[in-house]
């Protein structure tokens, strides 16, 4: 099945750390990435979560699970360095989509609650993967993107 993941760094060497994590994904499970999009730089969400990020989207092909994908991303953060504990991140890592799956539990929610409200996710996710649907409304990412965008 095809997943999206966002990905997003704002502590240290971020275009060095996402460049690796990028890599890194292929070196997953039964997962290889089929497209990256360019990095582009974002405001943080609040003050409190530190400097600027760099934000990009990779659109993988995997036939894990998604609970399964999900804690490969996690193992995946730790070794950037990611502590949960505080809102900056060397390294986070979101399961966007997963296919038409949809989640609700307390170790994963798919999809996303809040991509279709997050331009930093939903831009590199539309550049990545424009046909994928959203399973809930049915629109493609292309279609969340031009109507964010007010196009």
């Amino acid at each position: 099945m095809q997943a999206l993941i966002s990905l997003g760094s704002n502590l240290g060497s971020r275009r060095a750390t996402l460049d690796q994590a990028a890599a890194e994904l292929n070196r997953l499970p039964q997962t290889r990435v089929l497209k990256r999009s360019p990095w582009v730089e974002t405001a943080p969400e609040s003050p409190g979560d530190g400097g600027a990020y760099l934000n990009g989207a990779a659109l993988v092909e995997t036939q894990l699970r998604p609970e399964r994908l999900l804690e490969e991303l996690l193992v995946l953060e730790r070794r950037f360095g990611r502590t949960r504990r505080q809102r900056a991140r060397t390294l986070d890592l979101d399961l966007i989509l997963c296919g038409q799956e949809q989640r609700r539990s307390r170790a994963l929610t798919l999809p996303h609650p809040r991509f279709h409200t997050r331009a930093f996710v939903l831009g590199p996710g539309a550049a990545v993967a424009g046909p994928l649907r959203d399973p809930i409304s049915g629109r493609t990412l292309a279609e969340l993107w031009a109507r964010w965008r007010g196009a």
